[in-house]
Order: structure tokens, then C-alpha cells, then sequence
């Protein structure tokens, strides 16, 4: 029997109850996307604390997807089916004027398997964005220059997920084990992070 929504964004265990992995993705997103407004808004001292809080949801919003969730979605999503959320199979369809031949959709399928590839990829350019920007002053005009790139590059990554990777892992994943896993990994993280603040300290 095919999960009820409820199901998909809820699992009981004993007493405890475990968020899906996409409604957990989607709340990160949106909490990132509302810190940056935050931080547009702010002045130099606020935005100082904000930036140190942008990176680290977006570090550990990173590892939860890289160890846990891209890993599942590669496993268990057909490639095709990105092309299809994508768009890009009735796009080759039209331009062909014909239903794709055997041999264009094998293509097809192996350019949407790209895309976990590109995700980790994206990971990795934030990331690297966000050693530069701690090395900075957030007074600088570099900085600025970084932040800009930052929010443009989380924005657009944020986008692609929300419209390809989470809906294609709704139809193929279950999502309340992932949501478990990923939970329990991001306690550990905060958990490890909070430690490094207080040595550095």
C-alpha cells in the first residue's frame, strides 16, 4: 500500500517522531534562505555572528547530503527520472519532432545521472567559497564580492534541488528512515562543532 503524506513526512518510533528527509532539506532551505535576508538587513556587528551561522548550516546541510541522502538518491532514482522532472526529455522529444530512438534516451539517462555529480560538485564550490570568506575581513570589498557569488551559487543550488533531486526522492525513497539517519548524523555534527568553537574559544 503507497505511503500517505502523512507517513512519507512522519515515522513513529517509540516515542520519538522523525521528519522525512525532504521535509528536513526543505526546512534547511528555507532557514538558510531566511538567515540571508537576515544578514542584508543587519549591521556590520550582526552580520559578523550571521555569517558564522550561514556556514555552518551550510556545512552541515552539506554532509547530511553528501554521506547520507546523495548517496540514496543515486542508488535508488532511475536516472531518467530527472530528465523527466528536468524537463530535458520532451525537450529532446520536440526538437526531434519524433519519440526518443533507444540509443538517444540511453544518452539521456546518462546525462541526468549527472546531476548528483554536479550537486557534489556545487557542495564543493561552496565550500571552497566559504574558507575564503572566513579568511577575510567581512568589511572588505573581497568579501563582499565572495558573499555575492555565495548567495548566488546556495540560491541556484537550493532551486535545482527543490525542483529535480527532492521531488524524483519522494517517488523512490523512503524518506522517514533517511530522515532518521540524517537526524541523528546533524546531532552528531552540531554536537562536534560546538565542541571546536569552545577549544578554539
Amino acid at each position: 500500500m503507497p505511503e500517505t503524506p502523512k507517513q512519507r513526512t512522519q515515522k513513529m518510533k517509540g516515542d520519538v517522531l522523525h521528519p522525512s528527509a525532504v521535509d528536513m532539506l526543505k526546512t534547511d532551505h528555507q532557514k538558510v534562505e531566511a538567515l540571508l535576508k537576515q544578514y542584508e538587513a543587519a549591521d556590520d556587528i550582526d552580520k559578523q555572528a550571521l555569517a558564522k551561522q550561514i556556514f555552518n548550516e551550510l556545512e552541515v546541510r552539506s554532509l547530511l547530503e553528501e554521506e547520507i541522502f546523495y548517496p540514496a538518491v543515486r542508488e535508488q532514482v532511475p536516472p531518467k527520472e530527472f530528465a523527466e522532472l528536468s524537463g530535458e526529455e520532451e525537450e529532446e522529444t520536440e526538437e526531434a519532432g519524433e519519440e526518443i530512438s533507444g540509443e538517444a534516451e540511453e544518452s539521456l539517462a546518462e546525462e541526468s545521472e549527472d546531476i548528483i555529480d554536479i550537486s557534489y560538485e556545487e557542495h564543493q564550490a561552496v565550500k571552497d567559497l566559504i574558507q575564503e570568506l572566513k579568511k577575510l575581513d567581512h568589511k572588505s570589498d573581497a568579501f563582499k564580492e565572495r558573499w555575492i557569488q555565495l548567495k548566488e551559487d546556495v540560491m541556484s543550488h537550493i532551486s535545482e534541488e527543490e525542483d529535480v533531486i527532492l521531488p524524483a526522492a519522494q517517488m523512490h525513497l523512503k524518506l522517514e528512515d533517511l530522515g532518521a539517519m540524517m537526524e541523528q548524523r546533524r546531532i552528531d555534527l552540531v554536537s562536534s562543532m560546538s565542541g571546536e568553537m569552545k577549544q578554539a574559544g
